[in-house]
């Protein structure tokens, strides 16, 4: 059936973009047949999601955004790059994590929500040095801490309270306090206790 086939072309270009990231190719050539393989997987890196899909081709896509942050953190060279392309691989790596985050809540698959929440806080941290990177990564880290909530994940709770700290110091700097207030309770009912 069409499902079945749909499914199937996300779980193959996600396969194969995960081979190229392996160790026979040069690892910068390799990323970039692995976001080859991811967008056309996804159809593109920014593709909306589907309103009538399975289960299953959800949690591919998620998969596959996943691969594409990875190829966003791969490229990443400081030694070679500026400032400004270093910023704006972060920024790419961090939307697809945060893309896996949200395909992992809607699919309630706690594999795919750890790996992209960590994967995108990882991202994130060379990105919280200053107040305007911060600001775009509230969106991230709110959809990451809330995808770990919808899976009920209690497997490592000082992660999960590093990533609210996190969330924390980006809205610190926009005095919403509203929102900051909402956050702290939402932290506080859905982070397990140690």
């Amino acid at each position: 059936n069409d499902e079945g086939m749909l499914t199937l072309w996300v779980e193959f270009w996600t396969r194969l973009g995960r081979q190229c990231l392996g160790k026979p190719l040069h690892p910068s050539e390799g990323a970039k047949y692995a976001l080859m393989c991811g967008i056309k997987g996804l159809g593109s890196v920014d593709a909306p999601t589907p309103k009538h899909a399975s289960p299953e081709r959800m949690r591919w896509r998620g998969a596959c955004h996943a691969l594409c942050g990875e190829v966003f953190e791969k490229l990443v060279d400081p030694q070679r790059q500026e400032k400004e392309s270093l910023t704006k691989l972060r920024r790419m790596s961090v939307e697809q994590f945060e893309r896996c985050c949200e395909y992992a809540a809607i699919t309630s698959n706690l594999s795919l929500a750890a790996f992209g929440a960590n994967s995108l806080w990882n991202v994130a941290l060379p990105l919280m040095h200053s107040a305007d990177t911060r600001q775009l990564l509230i969106s991230p880290l709110l959809r990451a801490t809330r995808a770990l909530a919808c899976v009920k994940y209690s497997e490592d709770p000082f992660f999960f309270v590093g990533l609210y700290r996190s969330l924390f110091e980006c809205y610190s700097d926009t005095g919403r306090w509203d929102e900051i207030h909402e956050m702290l309770t939402e932290a506080f009912a859905t982070v397990p206790p140690s």
